[in-house]
């Protein structure tokens, strides 16, 4: 059950805000109630007279109130403020375990407050070493970041990550199935009084969050999302929007960002809701962006949300998650059993996790985790065929090039980009291949995964197709709907081009090379010369809503599929052919 700390501060506070002259309007008592207590992860504080057993980085001190009233909870927002971002990292070597530095700032995203005590960073660990984490879903990106560059350091240790709920996770931990426990959320009291200790990696903003297309663009309050969970607002009028129903978007019950929500004391530790929505079966911000429409609304880490296209974020109390006054949050945790001695790759780990190297491998992971969101509306995998029909190679949406022969058997994995693959093309001889990245990279690999010249940027967006001409140069499109011609150096040739009002979801090229199609989520198709760049008549329409896969016939006609359902026919010049085809779902590929 939450409790509020510090609560004779707190009623102080608040009894001075209500005494208050009546001209200080709600948003100026929020703002001085802010001010008095600033928002920082928790404070972390040695246990007295530690036991030869290792000490619990857990604070023993207690974090302050919420500058909301009735919010805080036991995630520790308003604790004293952690290091700033510009304080310079420890200049001691690794191996004398030095204080762990910020991690390289990402929005709405905060460093832990520095560990005391600090790990001891070994300078290499036996060979054979093993280390099993369970974690939950919240914790993949980042645990996978953290394990593979640990690995790096120490190559000779073996490693295994299970996604396990947290609840599972730490009974895997409690019963020595795991060494280590990964959760996005807060131990309760009870769970720590059974010897668990949580340390710390990140502690993130939790964003209110709608659809790019919902027309509520009002300031909430705390209480008010709180009534939208349980059911109690159900349609958008009630906040001064719109006469439309809210449909609240949930994430399953197991969620850690769900769970972090239950610790403040406006929701009571009640987690119910009401038939007013939809509960996403993964824990996935993805997709929740995907459910939202023009009428949900639902939350998530906002550091995955913050500054992307397809997805808005809510202000509460005239704040967004990049203020630190914005009410809810919840950390990223790593959890080890008290024990008389800590295994040495438990205390290896947890060293490598929270010093500088280890930071700048979980901003890395937020980043990742920003460019699935940013891909949430696009294909979980693409597929490019090498030209001799000798195979192909996959790209997906945890970063990865997948080389496969043509009976189907995988032959490789390649690490590639920072977030989902989202684009892939062979040049004509096959010899290499193009990936483009939710990142806004696009990279360039010989037959068989081999990198070769460094990622170029195309963009702050993700690259959504890509082209390849028969003299090595290519064509890329992007989400904000823009097409950039390159040469094979990946050099740009000129300026980039606008001609869609949305991203482009697929491209194709004539059978001669001289004309190139595009398609659009704004529900058009465009025609444009390959030697200039410049548009071929007017735009082409036909479907109801985006335009999403292409395919050209030897005879110069296409053929496209929109997310409407349909397959439409059209000559070369872009006249409209025959009727079109209805399928029972969108059509995402040809």
């Amino acid at each position: 059950m939450a409790k509020v700390r510090n609560r004779s501060l707190f009623i102080l506070l608040v009894m001075a805000a209500c005494l208050a002259p009546p001209a200080m309007a709600r948003s100026q008592t929020w703002w001085w109630l802010a001010q008095v207590t600033p928002d920082a992860p928790d404070q972390i504080s040695p246990e007295a007279e530690p036991e030869p057993a290792p000490v619990s980085p857990e604070a023993e001190s207690t974090p302050e109130a919420e500058p909301v009233p009735e919010t805080n909870g036991e995630n520790g927002d308003v604790a004293p403020a952690a290091p700033s971002a510009e304080e310079p990292a420890s200049s001691e070597p690794l191996e004398t375990a030095p204080a762990p530095a910020q991690s390289v700032p990402v929005p709405g995203g905060e460093a832990p407050p520095e560990l005391a005590p600090t790990f001891t960073l070994p300078e290499n660990l036996p060979e054979g070493t093993s280390l099993n984490i369970a974690g939950s879903s919240s914790m993949e990106i980042i645990t996978r970041t953290l394990l593979q560059r640990f690995q790096d350091r120490y190559p000779e240790t073996n490693t295994t990550l299970v996604e396990q709920p947290a609840d599972v996770a730490l009974a895997d931990l409690q019963t020595e199935a795991a060494e280590l426990a990964a959760i996005g959320r807060s131990l309760t009291p009870e769970e720590s009084a059974q010897g668990l200790v949580e340390v710390p990696v990140s502690r993130e903003k939790i964003a209110i969050i709608v659809g790019e297309e919902n027309a509520f663009t009002g300031d909430l309050e705390s209480e008010d999302f709180v009534r939208i969970f349980r059911g109690e607002i159900t349609n958008w009028n009630q906040l001064g929007g719109p006469d439309l129903p809210i449909r609240f978007v949930d994430r399953p019950e197991t969620s850690d960002t769900r769970r972090a929500l239950g610790d403040y004391e406006l929701f009571g530790g009640d987690l119910t809701t009401q038939d007013n929505g939809v509960q996403v079966s993964n824990d996935s911000t993805a997709d929740v962006v995907n459910a939202l429409g023009v009428d949900g609304i639902g939350y998530a880490i906002a550091s995955q949300v913050l500054n992307q296209d397809n997805v808005r974020v809510l202000s509460m109390h005239g704040t967004l998650p990049d203020d630190p006054r914005y009410p809810y949050s919840q950390p990223r945790n790593y959890v080890y059993l008290n024990s008389t001695t800590l295994p040495l790759t438990v205390e290896a780990f947890l060293a490598f996790a929270t010093n500088q190297e280890g930071q700048e491998a979980v901003a890395e992971a937020k980043a990742a985790e920003a460019a699935d969101v940013a891909a949430a509306d696009l294909p979980d995998q693409v597929t490019g065929m090498r030209p001799n029909g000798q195979g192909f190679v996959t790209g997906d949406r945890a970063g990865n090039l997948n080389f496969w022969s043509s009976n189907g058997t995988l032959d490789g994995t390649v690490a590639a980009h920072t977030g989902p693959v989202t684009a892939l093309a062979f040049s004509s001889d096959g010899q290499r291949i193009i990936s483009g990245g939710a990142d806004g990279t696009i990279r360039f690999w010989d037959a068989v995964g081999t990198s070769v010249v460094e990622p170029i940027k195309a963009g702050n967006v993700p690259v959504t197709s890509l082209v390849a001409q028969p003299d090595g140069s290519f064509i890329s499109a992007n989400a904000d709907g823009t097409l950039q011609r390159w040469n094979d150096a990946g050099n740009t040739l000129g300026e980039p081009i606008s001609g869609h009002g949305d991203a482009v979801r697929d491209m194709a090229l004539s059978p001669d090379n001289q004309t190139l199609i595009t398609a659009s989520k704004d529900g058009t198709i465009r025609q444009w010369n390959v030697a200039d760049a410049t548009p071929k008549g007017e735009p082409i329409v036909g479907h109801e809503g985006a335009v999403q896969a292409l395919a050209v016939k030897p005879d110069g006609s296409f053929v496209s599929g929109g997310a409407d359902g349909t397959v439409r026919q059209w000559n070369a010049a872009g006249v409209a052919a025959g009727e079109p085809a209805s399928l029972s779902g969108p059509v995402t590929a040809l």
